[in-house]
C-alpha cells in the first residue's frame, strides 16, 4: 500500500516537473494529433508503466519491455518519426520478446490453426502477428483522453471481479488495476498521455497478460480474449484497409479512425468544447465495450456465440463508422 501512495505522490511531482521544465511535453504540431491535442500535456505514461513493471514485478521477467519503451519514446520526441522504421522494429523486437518469454498461443478451437501451431515457428509468426496488430491498434485508439486506459480498465475488472471460475495471478491484476486507475484519472484532467511509448508497453503487457490467462484456462473460448480486444485490433486492420482502399498511405496517420469521427460529430452536433467533446466521445465508446463484455461474461466456453458476437460488433462498426462519415461531410458542406 505504501508503494502505491508513493507512486501517485511520484507521478504529480514528475508531471510538475515536466510541465515546470518544458521536457516530455505533448507536441500539437503534428497533423493527425491536432484534432484533440491541448497544450503542455506531459508525455509519461511509458515512464510510469514501466516503473510498475520494474519495481511491482520481477525486471528480470519483465526486462523485455524496456526497448518497446525505447521506441515509443523515440517516436514521442519525433527522433523516429518514420513509421515504417518503427514497424520493422517492432517485428524484431516483438519475435525477441516472444521467443525469450516463451511465449505460446496454444489453441483457437479451428482445427487446421491448432494444428499449424504445433509447428514453434508459426506459433512465434502467429503470435507476432496478433501482439503487432493489438500494439498498433491500442497506439491507434489512444487520441482522446481515457479511451484506451478505460478500455484496459474495463477488460482487467471484468476479469479480476466477474468472470466466473477463471484462474489468474490476483495479486498481479490487483496491482495493475491500481496502475490503471492513476493513469486513467491523470488522463481525465488532462495531466498526462500515455504517448507511444505508454501504450505500447500497456498493449504488449496486457496481451501478455490475456494469452497466460486463455492458456491456464482451457475449457474459456480463446475467442473469448480475442472478443475483449476486438475494438483496438479492428481499428488496426480497419484502418489499413480503409486507406489501402482510398490510396493513402497506410503509413501516414490521419484523422478518420471511429474514435475521430465521433469526436467531431459530437463537437459539431452539440457544440462542446474540447475537453468535453474529448471525454464525452470517450466515454460513449468505453460505455458501449463495458456493456458488450458485461454481455458476453455468461458465454465465455461458447466459441460460436463468441465468434457470432464478434462479426455483429464489426458490422456495427462499419454501420456507424460510414454513417458519421457522411454526418461530417454535410457539416463540412454547410460551414462552407
Amino acid at each position: 500500500m505504501l508503494f502505491y501512495i508513493f507512486y501517485l505522490i511520484f507521478s504529480l511531482l514528475l508531471i510538475f516537473l515536466s510541465r515546470r521544465f518544458n521536457f516530455l511535453i505533448h507536441s500539437n504540431n503534428l497533423f493527425h494529433k491536432r484534432l484533440t491535442s491541448y497544450s503542455k500535456v506531459s508525455i509519461l505514461g511509458g515512464i510510469l508503466v514501466l516503473i510498475f513493471l520494474i519495481f511491482v514485478l520481477n525486471i528480470n521477467n519483465y526486462f523485455f519491455f524496456i526497448p518497446f519503451f525505447i521506441l515509443g519514446l523515440l517516436s514521442d520526441i519525433n527522433y523516429l518519426s518514420n513509421p515504417k522504421k518503427r514497424i520493422f522494429i517492432q517485428i524484431i523486437f516483438i519475435i525477441l520478446f516472444i521467443i525469450f518469454l516463451k511465449i505460446k498461443i496454444f489453441k483457437t478451437n479451428f482445427f487446421i490453426l491448432d494444428y499449424a501451431l504445433n509447428n514453434n515457428y508459426f506459433n512465434i509468426i502467429f503470435v507476432s502477428f496478433c501482439l503487432l496488430v493489438l500494439m498498433n491498434g491500442c497506439n491507434f485508439i489512444d487520441g482522446l483522453n481515457t479511451l484506451l486506459i478505460g478500455y484496459i480498465l474495463i477488460i482487467f475488472l471484468t476479469i479480476y471481479f466477474i468472470l466466473p471460475g477463471i484462474n489468474f495471478n490476483k495479486d498481479l491484476i490487483k496491482s495493475f488495476l491500481f496502475i490503471l486507475l492513476v493513469l486513467y484519472f491523470l488522463n481525465l484532467f488532462n495531466l498526462l498521455y500515455l504517448g507511444d511509448s505508454g501504450s505500447y508497453i500497456l498493449a504488449l503487457f496486457s496481451g501478455y497478460l490475456l494469452i497466460d490467462i486463455a492458456n491456464i484456462n482451457p475449457l474459456m473460448s480463446p475467442f473469448y480474449i480475442a472478443l475483449l480486444l476486438w475494438y483496438p485490433c479492428f481499428e488496426n486492420l480497419f484502418s489499413i484497409i480503409r486507406r489501402k482502399n482510398n490510396l493513402y498511405s497506410s503509413f501516414k496517420p490521419d484523422n478518420k479512425h471511429l474514435h475521430q469521427l465521433i469526436y467531431i460529430f459530437v463537437k459539431k452536433k452539440f457544440y462542446q468544447n474540447n475537453i468535453f467533446a474529448n471525454i464525452l466521445s470517450a466515454s460513449i465508446i468505453n460505455l458501449y465495450n463495458f456493456f458488450l463484455i458485461m454481455f458476453s461474461v455468461k458465454f465465455i466456453y461458447k466459441t460460436k456465440f463468441i465468434i457470432f458476437l464478434i462479426i455483429i460488433n464489426i458490422i456495427l462498426y462499419l454501420f456507424i463508422y460510414y454513417y458519421l462519415n457522411k454526418k461530417i461531410k454535410k457539416f463540412i458542406l454547410k460551414e462552407v
